[in-house]
């Protein structure tokens, strides 16, 4: 996605699905060899000679839940999409789609506080600090609140600003279901 922001606003390119997609696809791409070339210089010499080993059976059943799991969240995440498309067609979708995948981002805040506090919540429940645990939930709330309430105002701000980069006519028709 920011590719195609970086190619949309500061290039004027308008990208095609088609183009968009590869750019994306681009993006992935790059990011998997960076990550690979990166991880190849940190990784210790003394584990670049050890050889896994693991026992396929649990894994592939757990692989089998998790997959599960993962269509689940899918399904669950477009049913709203799927429902809207089937009542009231394309028209009506689109806006809604991009309406509903920039509000979003609102919700990155929750989960980069929960990566960075989860640890910390784990080890004072485990080691029965409750006060600590406390203080600690206590100040992760606050801060989603915080993160969560700027990318809403962000939203609310420049949302018509950012809906008409998909295109004409997608500010008016999206910009109450973005709220």
């Amino acid at each position: 996605a920011a590719l195609i922001l970086t190619l949309d606003v500061f290039f004027r390119l308008r990208l095609t699905a088609w183009e968009a997609m590869l750019a994306s696809g681009f993006a992935a791409l790059l990011a998997l060899v960076c990550s690979e070339w990166r991880l190849t210089r940190i990784w210790p010499a003394t584990a670049k000679h050890v050889r896994a080993a693991y026992e396929f059976g649990p894994w592939l059943k757990l692989g089998g839940q998790l997959f599960f799991l993962a269509m689940i969240g899918i399904v669950q995440n477009q049913v709203d999409v799927l429902v809207l498309g089937g009542l009231s067609g394309p028209e009506v979708v689109g806006p809604y789609y991009a309406a509903v995948r920039i509000a979003g981002i609102a919700g990155y805040g929750l989960g980069a506080v929960n990566t960075i506090l989860a640890p910390m919540i784990a080890e004072s429940y485990a080691a029965g600090d409750m006060p600590r645990l406390s203080k600690i939930v206590n100040h992760a709330a606050k801060l989603t609140f915080v993160v969560t309430a700027a990318a809403a105002a962000a939203a609310a701000i420049a949302g018509p600003w950012i809906l008409n980069l998909f295109g004409h006519g997608f500010a008016p028709a999206a910009y109450v279901p973005l709220l």
